[in-house]
């Protein structure tokens, strides 16, 4: 095939995905975090919480 011929597909593909980040960047910006959420980090109590808490944030 003709690969000069399907460039419409690779602009169409760029267009949609400009547009694509453009729409979640913009809800993300006007929509306000929810109330009544804390942000703060919970301390672990034992080592065996603070050794599954590394776990886990390894994967």
């Amino acid at each position: 095939p003709n690969l000069n011929s399907m460039a419409w597909v690779s602009f169409m593909g760029a267009v949609m995905t400009v547009a694509y980040f453009t729409l979640l960047w913009t809800l993300s910006i006007s929509v306000p975090r929810p109330q009544g959420l804390s942000y703060h980090i919970v301390q672990s109590s034992t080592s065996a919480d603070t050794t599954f808490s590394i776990l886990n944030a390894v994967g």
